[in-house]
């Protein structure tokens, strides 16, 4: 006799030695909680994923092989709860539930679109293309512009997975069209391709137009998003050097943050929250990433042992940067990407000092790594700094050089993305 979800939650209950009361606390009540495990009503998906929190077990070891009785629309909300907390593998379970189902209720198209979505989520693009061409089809033909809105945010994700950018970008812009004929979009869609149209701008370099569409966004996202995206807004802002801007909306996006579970997550938006502000306060932002270091372990330790480098060297604290650079380079392992940014300051600090040879060495280093993980920004700056330097020696020849192997390199990485010049 197959188990079911009530039975399987009062057991894992007893075996973790929890009262229903101590169960509840927090999602629902311990009547409710009496009432699922004597399997008399079905939770939502919200006190579903509580229970299995609570319990410490995945929500899908909770679903496992368990058979869930639910009317179509109560499944169908508790599959977009599922891909909402990113549970795609369960979320297409449910959704292929529905498909099946000879329930009205839920239109097939929306179904098709959520599925489409989850399978390019775990890597089965090609099923996901399926649908999604079936549901532009039909959607065409009943001029319905939000469900083709949807399909064209959908092939846009696909081809930015895939590196895409000018293909992306085009369905994007077309998504975004497509809901700006419509009176009264669905504001949750909005704020989606948006964060995708401002997310595709800024990796094809035009961070105007992504300061303007991280703006529109931030209008509309949940709140629980405002503060990754006025922190992406105010890194737009400072790659414009409107470093009054980009101030404001990061201390605005800490703050938000703060309120957050102090997650590993939220620690790292927080440390770029600290470094978009520095050029405020640059003796605040260190100190705010020390505290923040003491709260981390290895790589990541090491990563703002660099970033406190970097701002000590911006201002003048030359001794002090080179001993946190040396911590950075005690911690991060040595083909690390940061590492470029480590030999980068290093590079910086011997040229100060007069040490050419060892600077033009850790200089290489940098550029070999920023070159191995395709960090093209610091690429070309740091290229520049080379050359600037070969330059002053009189290494013309080899300045030319460097600076042609730079622009093969970003002709190459644009080509790749779909961008060609």
């Amino acid at each position: 006799m197959m188990t079911t979800l009530g039975q399987r939650i009062r057991e894992l209950r007893i075996k973790k030695g929890q009262t229903q009361i101590g169960l509840a606390d927090g999602i629902c009540t311990p009547s409710m909680i009496s009432q699922i495990e004597a399997d008399r009503t079905t939770p939502s998906y919200k006190i579903l994923f509580g229970i299995a929190e609570k319990l410490g077990v995945p929500l899908d070891f909770l679903l496992k092989d368990i058979e869930l009785d639910l009317a179509d629309i109560t499944k169908y909300k508790m599959a977009k709860g599922l891909v909402r907390a990113k549970e795609y593998g369960l979320a297409i379970n449910q959704l292929q539930e529905l498909l099946d189902s000879t329930d009205q209720q839920i239109p097939k198209m929306d179904v098709q679109v959520e599925l489409a979505f989850c399978l390019l989520e775990v890597g089965r693009a090609s099923e996901a293309m399926t649908f999604l061409h079936e549901v532009q089809g039909l959607a065409i033909l009943r001029q319905d512009g939000e469900l083709l809105a949807k399909v064209f945010y959908h092939l846009g994700l696909d081809a930015l997975k895939k590196i895409e950018y000018s293909i992306s970008l085009y369905h994007t812009e077309r998504a975004h069209e497509e809901l700006q004929k419509i009176a009264l979009p669905d504001p949750a869609l909005q704020a989606k391709v948006l964060v995708q149209l401002a997310e595709i701008q800024e990796r094809i370099g035009q961070v105007s137009k992504a300061a303007e569409s991280w703006e529109s966004a931030l209008q509309l996202v949940e709140n629980t998003e405002r503060g990754k995206t006025m922190l992406k807004l105010a890194d737009a802002f400072y790659r414009q050097k409107n470093y009054l801007k980009a101030d404001e909306y990061a201390t605005k996006a800490a703050i938000l943050l703060e309120e957050e579970e102090n997650s590993r997550q939220n620690q790292e938006w927080k440390r770029k929250a600290v470094l978009l502000k520095r050029e405020a306060d640059w003796q605040a932002s260190v100190q705010e990433l020390l505290e923040l270091s003491a709260a981390c372990d290895g790589a990541k330790a090491g990563e703002i042992f660099a970033d406190i480098a970097t701002i000590l060297l911006e201002n003048g604290e030359a001794e002090q940067a080179v001993a946190y650079a040396e911590r950075a380079r005690m911690i991060l392992p040595e083909l690390h990407p940061v590492m470029g940014k480590v030999h980068q300051l290093f590079a910086l600090l011997y040229f100060q000092r007069g040490q050419e040879q060892k600077g033009q060495s850790h200089l290489d280093r940098a550029l070999a790594l920023f070159e191995k993980h395709g960090m093209s920004a610091e690429l070309e700056d740091g290229t520049r700094k080379l050359c600037r330097l070969l330059h002053a020696q009189g290494k013309h020849e080899e300045a030319a050089r460097r600076w042609e192997l730079l622009h093969d390199f970003l002709i190459g990485n644009l080509q790749k993305r779909g961008i060609a010049l």
